[in-house]
């Protein structure tokens, strides 16, 4: 339907599609194996000052290896909402206004995540984005 962005399908060792970071917190939670790749994704977005509008939980998938001893997560993958949401956008051609932004937005996600945790302990529902049964991971 016009120009756009296309992404490779990005899947597990199982060759299954990878969850979505929003239902791998509600399934798993806040484990260590997640915080350190969480903060190492957030760390390497703000140095390079990313454009995007805000990181959502549906929009970034949690791309794993499976094995016998378990399964390991080798990165997370922004999937959409790439760009910079402004009309004219100075932070491409500002870069310290970019980090700051990056910044903000990687602060952002952090309070998405304590809330959908928070959410989920308080016997919430899920939502409506972002949710992968098993038939359709395949």
């Amino acid at each position: 339907l016009g120009r756009g962005l296309a992404f490779e399908m990005i899947k597990d060792s199982d060759n299954k599609i990878s969850l979505t970071l929003k239902q791998y917190v509600w399934e798993f939670g806040w484990t260590e194996t997640l915080n350190q790749a969480v903060n190492s994704f957030l760390n390497l977005w703000q140095s390079l000052g990313m454009p995007s509008r805000n990181l959502l939980l549906h929009n970034i998938v949690v791309q794993q290896t499976h094995s016998s001893d378990g399964s390991k997560i080798e990165r997370l993958v922004v999937i959409d909402g790439l760009g910079w949401p402004d009309i004219i956008p100075l932070a491409y051609y500002i870069k310290p206004l970019a980090k700051w932004k990056a910044k903000r937005k990687s602060a952002r996600l952090l309070v998405a995540i304590n809330a959908l945790i928070e959410k989920k302990q308080a016997g919430g529902d899920w939502g409506l984005r972002g949710w992968l049964d098993e038939k359709q991971r395949q």
